[in-house]
């Protein structure tokens, strides 16, 4: 058989359900950073479960399970589990975290040393943003 495979938004797979509310073309669906909570998303999950529990019913018209692999690196998968029934297999692939530093546009411009022109047409800078720039060169400039 030819495989077939469809990177799609969450966006794109919800407007596929509302042309194929069963998704009968759709074998497998894998939903990657399912602990980022947005209203797609949870709209998504919301219509995958309900989409399982009419296959269980019988009231669906698909004629195999829809296969649906949720992926999430820092989710607890008890929710998911909680969410989707206690049938719902959960596999764990150990892995560590990595420490993130948050940087802000102004640090990219301290550390950079990038000095903006105002007066150039794409710039929107703020005033509070460029004295904080400027208090901090200020600063670190001082022996």
């Amino acid at each position: 058989p030819d495989t077939a495979l469809m990177f799609v938004t969450t966006g794109v797979l919800l407007r596929m359900l509302e042309e194929d509310k069963d998704l009968e073309s759709v074998t497998h669906v894998l939903v990657d950073e399912v602990h980022e909570r947005t209203v797609e998303n949870d709209f998504l999950l919301l219509t995958l479960r309900n989409l399982g529990d009419r296959f269980e019913d019988g009231t669906s018209d698909r004629k195999t399970p829809l296969k649906v692999c949720l992926m999430s690196a820092t989710m607890d998968s008890k929710v998911l589990i909680d969410y989707f029934g206690r049938s719902t297999p959960n596999v764990k692939i150990p892995g560590r975290t990595f420490p993130v530093t948050v940087l802000h546009l102004e640090d990219a411009l301290y550390l950079t040393r990038h000095q903006v022109d105002p007066q150039a047409d794409w710039c929107r800078t703020s005033l509070t943003g460029q004295r904080r720039l400027q208090r901090k060169q200020t600063e670190d400039d001082k022996p």
